[in-house]
């Protein structure tokens, strides 16, 4: 293990610093209720996107098109706990 841990501190490391590093100091610099509104505006933009796949699509190879069967008010509903979690905490 040693081994594997040396190789990679000497070959993988450097180059994830250099293109990582200014990216993590400029995210270091942004007040932690940014990270906050980006977060949710995340959770909010994944779930609008969902609601932009065709009806056809959601319901293919289904047996009916119950309401219930819908998979974007199943992403919606998955997605609410998080968007719950992080506005609040």
């Amino acid at each position: 293990m040693t081994a594997l841990t040396e190789f990679l501190s000497t070959w993988l490391v450097p180059p994830l610093k250099a293109f990582f590093g200014p990216i993590d100091a400029w995210l270091a610099s942004l007040p932690q209720a940014m990270a906050r509104v980006c977060a949710v505006g995340l959770f909010l933009l994944a779930a609008g996107w969902v609601w932009t796949i065709k009806r056809d699509f959601i319901y293919l190879g289904a047996p009916d098109r119950s309401r219930w069967r819908d998979l974007r008010i199943w992403a919606v509903l998955a997605l609410l706990p998080y968007v719950i979690i992080y506005a609040n905490f």
